[in-house]
């Protein structure tokens, strides 16, 4: 894989980034290194932001999953956070311990459980995608919206042409042939 290989800023640039120079300059400009790195701070970011609602990230993942796209059994709606079902089953015991979701078993097939947000779970949605918004902004805040534009269209194009590399299924529920339909 080729090396990205930023030239070092002017240091009274305040966006520049420390370490763009010095000993581990060839480490640093590793897209993987870049890309940890930037996980890494999108998790600050959003644990402290969805902390003031008492929700981790991906809950709050979760909720947005449901509320968009109603009732989904936990497998399709496992592949629509792409996350793998144990970690999801887990999710799903603490959001229905709070009374934000519900679980019940689907009449069709006895096997399949179906989830959806509790009418307090649906009430905290508003609240939980002003929490996405701010995590968003505060991510992309060091870049300018036509960069933040541009970012985004090259993570969508690097994340789809790699998408195959991943074990863990990505899948929208509205390509999902055996989800249930939304909520009207």
């Amino acid at each position: 894989m080729a090396r990205l290989n930023p030239q070092p800023r002017d240091a009274a640039d305040p966006a520049s980034a420390p370490a763009e120079v010095g000993l581990l300059h060839d480490i640093y400009a590793r897209p993987g290194f870049q890309l940890r790195r930037a996980y890494q701070i999108l998790m600050a970011i959003a644990e402290e932001e969805c902390a003031r609602l008492g929700l981790t990230p991906h809950q709050q993942t979760c909720m947005g999953v449901l509320h968009r796209c109603g009732s989904l059994d936990q497998n399709s709606l496992a592949r629509a956070m792409g996350m793998d079902r144990a970690t999801l089953g887990q999710l799903l015991r603490r959001l229905e311990q709070r009374g934000w979701i519900e679980r019940q078993t689907a009449s069709a097939d006895q096997r399949r459980k179906l989830v959806a947000l509790t009418p307090q779970g649906a009430a905290g949605v508003p609240q939980a995608d002003d929490v996405a918004d701010r995590v968003g902004r505060r991510l992309l805040a060091g870049l300018t919206p036509t960069e933040a534009v541009e970012w985004l269209a090259l993570t969508r194009k690097l994340t789809g042409g790699a998408e195959h590399e991943c074990p863990i299924v990505l899948r929208s529920p509205s390509t999902d042939s055996d989800a249930p339909s939304p909520r009207q």
